[in-house]
C-alpha cells in the first residue's frame, strides 16, 4: 500500500529523509496550520537493496542520532565495508513510517489528505529516550514552518507509552526539560463530572493510540470464531470481560430485531 501510495503519487523520497519542506508547500497550498502526527511500524521481508540513484543500500536497520535516522548512513563503495555490514548487521524487519494529517479549519467540509513525511528500516530496538527526541525534532522542525503538531498518535508499545507518560506529564515528569513550560504550551479544561481523568493542564502534545490501528485489533477479535477479546486487568483473569463472536451475534439480533 505505501509502495502504491508513492508510485502514484510520483513522489521521489529517500529513506531516513524528512520532508519537511515539501510539507510546508503541502500546508501553504492548503491554508492550514495545525496537524497531527503518526509514527507506526509496520512487517517487511528482510532484503537488502541497492539504490542506484542515490548509491547507497536499503534495507539495514537506520541507526539513530538523537533518536532521528541517519539519512544515507549505508552508503560505500568499499567491497570490504559492504561485507562487513551483511556478516555484522541484520537486516531491518520493520518499516518505521511518519504521517502528518493537517487539521481542517472550521470552514472546510472535505478532510484534507495526509502526508507521507518519513520512513526507514527498524529492528525494534529504540528507546523512549530516542522517540522523545525525534518527536521533539520533528515538532521544532515543523514549529519553523509555522506548522503546529498538536498531537502524535502511535500504538501502545512500552517505549512509546513511556515517551507519552514522560512528555504528557502522566505520573512522571522530565526534570530537566519542563515541557508544560514551554511558550507553545495550551490549556485543557477537564468537565467537573470526570475527577477520575487525570490530565495536567498545561500541555504541548496531547497523544493517541492509533485508532485505525486498535479498532482494527478489535474488529480482529471479535470476528475470531476462536480468539476472544479480554477487557480488564489482564493478570486477573477471572475479573475480565469476555467478548466473544457468540455474544457480538445475540447483540446484533437484538439491535436488528
Amino acid at each position: 500500500m505505501l509502495s502504491t501510495l508513492i508510485l502514484n503519487s510520483n513522489l521521489k523520497i529517500s529513506e531516513a529523509e524528512f520532508r519537511f519542506d515539501q510539507l510546508q508547500k503541502h500546508f501553504k497550498s492548503l491554508n492550514l496550520q495545525y496537524a497531527f502526527g503518526s509514527e507506526d511500524a509496520t512487517g517487511v521481508i528482510k532484503k537488502i537493496k541497492y539504490d542506484s540513484i542515490t548509491n547507497k543500500f536499503i534495507g539495514f536497520p537506520t541507526p539513530l542520532d538523537h533518536g532521528v535516522p541517519i539519512k544515507e548512513y549505508y552508503h560505500t563503495d568499499s567491497l570490504d565495508t559492504l561485507k562487513l555490514w551483511f556478516n555484522s548487521i541484520d537486516k531491518a524487519s520493520l518499516l518505521n513510517v511518519h504521517m502528518i494529517q493537517p487539521v481542517q479549519s472550521a470552514t472546510q467540509n472535505t478532510i484534507p489528505s495526509s502526508f507521507l513525511l518519513s520512513a526507514y528500516g527498524i529492528d525494534n530496538t529504540a528507546t523512549a529516550n530516542d522517540i522523545l527526541q525525534r518527536w521533539w525534532y520533528i515538532f521544532n522542525q515543523c514549529l519553523q514552518r509555522n506548522i503546529r503538531i498538536i498531537v502524535f498518535a502511535t500504538d501502545a508499545d512500552a517505549q512509546y507509552v513511556r515517551a507519552m507518560r514522560l512528555m504528557g506529564g502522566f505520573f512522571a515528569s522530565l526534570p530537566k526539560f519542563p515541557v508544560h513550560q514551554h511558550q507553545q504550551t495550551f490549556t485543557v479544561k477537564l468537565k467537573s463530572r470526570w475527577p477520575c481523568f487525570f490530565l495536567r493542564e498545561q500541555q504541548l502534545l496531547l497523544f493517541f493510540q492509533d485508532a485505525t490501528h486498535l479498532a482494527t485489533k478489535w474488529r480482529n477479535h471479535l470476528l475470531s470464531s476462536t480468539v476472544e477479546l479480554r477487557l480488564g486487568d489482564q493478570s486477573k483473569y477471572r475479573s475480565t470481560i469476555c467478548i466473544a463472536l457468540l455474544i457480538m451475534q445475540n447483540l446484533l439480533k437484538l439491535i436488528m430485531a
